[in-house]
C-alpha cells in the first residue's frame, strides 16, 4: 500500500466519526500513533465533539 494511504484510510474514517478503538483495531495501530498522524484531522472535529458532549449532559440533565 502506498504511503500516502495508510493515513488517508484512517484520516477518512475519522471525517466520518468511526470510533477510534475500532479504528485502532482495524489499522493495527495504537491510539498514540493514530492521534500523532492525524491530529490534523482530529483539531478539525473539536467544534463538533463539543457539540456532542454538551447534547449528552444536556440529555443526562432531563433524564
Amino acid at each position: 500500500m502506498p504511503y500516502r494511504l495508510q493515513h488517508g484510510g484512517p484520516s477518512l474514517c475519522i471525517k466520518a466519526e468511526v470510533d477510534s478503538v475500532e479504528l485502532v483495531r482495524r489499522v493495527s495501530h495504537s491510539q498514540a500513533v493514530l492521534r500523532k498522524f492525524c491530529a490534523k484531522v482530529l483539531r478539525g472535529h473539536q467544534d463538533a465533539s463539543k457539540g456532542m458532549i454538551d447534547m449528552a449532559l444536556e440529555a443526562n440533565e432531563d433524564a
